[in-house]
């Protein structure tokens, strides 16, 4: 049967980046893929050709002793990103990067409260594992 989707809150997301629990109000995961049509002797297909996924995520900026992103964004470090949408069984979502870089950061204020929005290089581990998704 299908399942009624459910919204992004703090009650049924859950968005960590290195171990750290982000206090997220968007998340967009693209999977970079490029595909190119050919036409030769004996193939008339369209192959993909590349995969350079990333993530675009808008959240509070974390104090220094909390989470340092900017020396994160500096150091190239490549940490793992885990985000966790639904709660119920059937109705659940689970996207795991385990090498995602941190590339660019905008601040922004909302509200009064400072906000970064990170670009986010997903790298595969080994072979073609940038993220992995996982559905319960």
């Amino acid at each position: 049967t299908l399942q009624k989707p459910v919204g992004f809150s703090r009650s049924n997301t859950v968005v960590k980046l290195g171990g750290y629990a982000l206090k997220c109000s968007s998340v967009e995961i693209d999977a970079g893929r490029k595909n190119e049509y050919r036409n030769m002797a004996n193939a008339e297909d369209v192959v993909p050709v590349d995969a350079k996924s990333t993530a675009t995520m808008k959240f509070e900026l974390p104090t220094v002793a909390q989470k340092s992103v900017y020396d994160e964004l500096e150091k190239t470090t490549e940490q793992a990103l885990l985000l966790t949408h639904g709660q119920a069984a059937g109705n659940k979502v689970a996207i795991s990067a385990p090498a995602a870089q941190l590339t660019n950061l905008v601040e922004e204020k909302d509200r009064g409260v400072l906000f970064v929005t990170a670009t986010m290089r997903l790298k595969p581990v080994a072979g073609n594992d940038q993220y992995i998704i996982t559905l319960t």
